[in-house]
Order: C-alpha cells, then sequence, then structure tokens
C-alpha cells in the first residue's frame, strides 16, 4: 500500500505547472467560473498499480434486442428490478406468468399435465349430456327466445307500462304464457315491476356506452338485478335463496387443481339455513360436517360470509366482448374444485358409515401389535372398492352442475359434469340480456329456473348424500 502511495505521489509531482494553456491566445476575461485543470492520464505503470473503482453499470438501450422490457414505477423513470435470482429462475417466472397470461396455456396444462378439467363446446355435445342436463338446457334455450317468461298474472300491470314506455311494445306478445299455465307459480319469487326492470337496463346500457370496470357492472347491474328476484321490497330473502358479491373469495388449496391459480368468482347463490330461520335440523348438520371439512365450512372454500351456507350456483362476470376464455376457465377450475369438496364429503361420509357398521375403527382388529394378517387385508380392500362403486352410484346421481357466465348484458349458461375425477365444462347457452327490458325478463326467468334446480335437485341430493342423517 505505502509502495502504491509513493507512485501516487510522484506523478502528482511531475505534472507540469500549467496545463493545456495556448500560449498564442489572447487573454480574455470572463465572469464565468473557470474550469479547474484536468489531469493528464497516469502512466501505464502507474495505472496498473491503482486499485479499479467500480464502473457504472452499462445503461441499456431501449433498442436492445437482450434487455427484457420491465414495467416502470408509477409516478418515475426508474423501471422495476428483476428480483430474479438465477437465469433458471428467471426462466421459470417467465414460464408462470405467461401461462398465468394465457387462459389457452392454462386449459391445456389442465388438460395435458393435470387432467382433472376439459372444456367442450356445449351446442355439439347435447347428447353426451346427462338427460337431466338435456332438459335444463332446452328450458333455458326456450326463456332465451323471451317466449312464455313471464305468468299470465303479471300481464295486465306489467303490458300497462310496456304500452306507454317501450317503443317496441309488439315484442312483448309471446312473453306472457297462458292463464292455464301455471308452472311459473312453482319458480322461486318475485316478478319484479316494469319500473325496477327499466332500471336495471339504464344503468347496464351506462356502464356499456361509458365503458365501465367489471366491479361497477357486478354493483350496478348483476347484483341489483338478483336482489330483485331473490329479496322483497323490504331487502329480505322472498325464498330460502340469496345472493352476494364474492370477488375476494378463493379456492381452499385442498380442492384447487395444482396446474391452476386460484381463480376466483364473482358472485353466488346461496341456500339460507339458519337456525334463526327455522332450520335448526339442518344447521346442526351442516355445523356438524364443517367440523370435519378441511377448510372448516360447507364448502370448497373457507370464506366466511358462506361459510354454513351451501353454494348452489356459481356466476362469474366480464365485461362486454372481452376475456371470454378466462372467465370459462375460472367458472371451470371453481367447479372442479366443488366437484372434488363434493366427492371426498361422499366418500368420509361412506368410511365413517362403513366403520360404525363393522363396529371397529381404523387400526383395531390386528390384535394389538400392528400386524394385519391377509385376510384382514383383503376384507379393507374389499370394502374400499364397495365404497368406491357406490361413490360412483352417488356421484351420477347429482349428474351435473349449472353455472353462469355473464359478459356485459349477455347472460350465459354453462354446465359441468363429472366423469372419472375429471370435470368437464360445457359452454355455452345465452338464455338473457340486460339491454332490454323483455330480454332482462328472460334473465330472470333463467336464474329462477336455475334456483329451482338448487331447490329440486342439488339440496335433497346435498342432504341424502352429503350430510349425516342421524
Amino acid at each position: 500500500m505505502s509502495d502504491r502511495n509513493a507512485l501516487v505521489a510522484t506523478w502528482i509531482c511531475s505534472l507540469p505547472e500549467n496545463v493545456a494553456k495556448d500560449i498564442g491566445a489572447p487573454s480574455i476575461t470572463t465572469k464565468k467560473r473557470k474550469r479547474p485543470p484536468q489531469l493528464t492520464s497516469p502512466p501505464a505503470s502507474v495505472q496498473e498499480e491503482m486499485p479499479s473503482t467500480p464502473k457504472k453499470r452499462r445503461r441499456m438501450s431501449a433498442t436492445d434486442p437482450e434487455t427484457t422490457p420491465r414495467p416502470r414505477i408509477p409516478g418515475s423513470s426508474i423501471p422495476r428490478s428483476n428480483t430474479a435470482g438465477s437465469t433458471t429462475s428467471s426462466s421459470h417466472t417467465s414460464h408462470i406468468s405467461s401461462r398465468a397470461s394465457s387462459p389457452k396455456k392454462q386449459m391445456l396444462n389442465l388438460r395435458l399435465h393435470e387432467p382433472v378439467l376439459e372444456f367442450n363446446a356445449l351446442s355439439l355435445n347435447l347428447n353426451a349430456l346427462p338427460p337431466a342436463a338435456r332438459e335444463l338446457v332446452e328450458a333455458m334455450t326456450e326463456i332465451g327466445s323471451n317466449q312464455d317468461i313471464l305468468p299470465h298474472a303479471a300481464k295486465s300491470s306489467i303490458m300497462e307500462s310496456v304500452n306507454a314506455r317501450d317503443p317496441m311494445p309488439r315484442l312483448w306478445r309471446y312473453a306472457f304464457k297462458s292463464a292455464e299455465d301455471d308452472g311459473d307459480a312453482l319458480l322461486p319469487r318475485r316478478i319484479p315491476c316494469f319500473r325496477e326492470v327499466e332500471k336495471i337496463c339504464r344503468k347496464a346500457n351506462e356502464c356499456q356506452q361509458y365503458d365501465h370496470e367489471e366491479v361497477s357492472w357486478n354493483c350496478s347491474v348483476h347484483a341489483r338485478l338478483l336482489e330483485l328476484i331473490l329479496e322483497d321490497e323490504d331487502g329480505r330473502p322472498c325464498s330460502e335463496f340469496d345472493a352476494m358479491i364474492c370477488t375476494t373469495v378463493r379456492l381452499h388449496p385442498v380442492w384447487k387443481p395444482i396446474w391452476s391459480p386460484g381463480k376466483m368468482i364473482d358472485i353466488c347463490l346461496y341456500h339460507i339455513s339458519t337456525s334463526q330461520d327455522g332450520n335448526e335440523d339442518l344447521h346442526a348438520k351442516i355445523t356438524q360436517l364443517s367440523r370435519l371439512t378441511p377448510t372448516g365450512t360447507i364448502n370448497h372454500t373457507d370464506f366466511y360470509p358462506v361459510s354454513m351456507r351451501p353454494i348452489v350456483l356459481s356466476i362469474e362476470t366480464k365485461k362486454p366482448g372481452v376475456h371470454w376464455e378466462a372467465a370459462q376457465l375460472q367458472i371451470g377450475i371453481w367447479h372442479a374444485a366443488q366437484w372434488a369438496f363434493l366427492r371426498w364429503a361422499v366418500v368420509d361420509k361412506l368410511r365413517r358409515q362403513s366403520i360404525n357398521d363393522n363396529g371397529q375403527g381404523e387400526g383395531e382388529g390386528d390384535g394389538g401389535n400392528g400386524i394385519v394378517d391377509k385376510s384382514q387385508a383383503q376384507a379393507a380392500e374389499a370394502v374400499h372398492d364397495a365404497i368406491e362403486v357406490e361413490v360412483l352410484s352417488v356421484m351420477s346421481k347429482l349428474g351435473f352442475i349449472p353455472g353462469v357466465i355473464v359478459q356485459g348484458h349477455r347472460w350465459h349458461l354453462v354446465l359441468s359434469t363429472y366423469e372419472d375425477r375429471k370435470t368437464k365444462l360445457w359452454a355455452d347457452r345465452q338464455f338473457g340480456s340486460t339491454q332490454t327490458c323483455l330480454e332482462s325478463y328472460s334473465v330472470i326467468a333463467g336464474i329462477r329456473r336455475l334456483t329451482a334446480w338448487a331447490r329440486d335437485i342439488y339440496l335433497p341430493w346435498f342432504k341424502l348424500y352429503i350430510l349425516d342423517n342421524d
């Protein structure tokens, strides 16, 4: 170190007193600050001995093909730094990010690497659906035609408003059922008045015209329309079902497919089963099952507002004309998790029943020494096979689960079926729109029809095969 300092000192002493001064140039007086004399480069021998100073990082040009563009921090010209620790980590992160940004890639991964979810076109595969699912598709298709969507009893009051306010009243001439058809009375109530539906349409067209965000559509249009169907004028449920916005709900890791992000839905319909509503027995059975599930709830999510309320219909929403594949992916993943949860609950109940019927629990029958003979192992395998056969039978009795995708104005029916531990999503069939009051009444009729499915098919199956009957 001392030798290096000595060399530097020798070099400084050898510098000339006047540096870079042009002898022939005239002397000019100026008020500007004079620049200090610039030092010449040190000799090569001294330069080799001097410690190297850290060089500034090379600025990456915007046109550098090797440069990965980075998003800039809002309000700053500094791009975000890359936090990847290695090339491998960076490429892995890039792969995940790319996969997450492409619904098609996620669909492919779910089909190839983890075959738990498959996507199909509903219009091309009707014969592959269970008979009950085909009946529902037919009913929803009829609703989508805007015919026979309203009860005859509501005709006079609605048509009075239509004739006064709708510029095309002739389109309503097939909207009402005949006086002899009383099937509408069997559907969950209620039928909103024309003024209420007209307000929803006005909000929906406002959202479309001024390009509102998805959350605005949910709050101003979708959720309000469901409230008109499921709640009375005072905001109380007028049937055993209600709906809520649930954009923060997440799948529990136990049920989420590995090759998928934790996708969410936007709105869910649920069954009201609180002890305050006179459902003490049902509420007690739901509480009993919730103590056994990994979620600690009655559903495939630990979302607290529906922890004790079975989800009966799931709705995914998007802005008009965008992200249709993402919507299918989200509700498909959601349904796959729901089917996995239901299968787990069926298996758990059958195993507990088998243990009770045999009069012994797990680990018993081995003489206390942990040794299980061949006959006992064969008996356990036979019980397992019998349970699997029963599980297939129970799951086939449910057959399918409907869902809804709302894209702006348009409401679409989707279905999911379950076979060989694989969920198949079938999309789609439009059954209504909020562009006009007439089409909005089709949405109302469709939701009432789906709620009737939940009341007549899903809940009886759920109570019989999921909840305990003790």
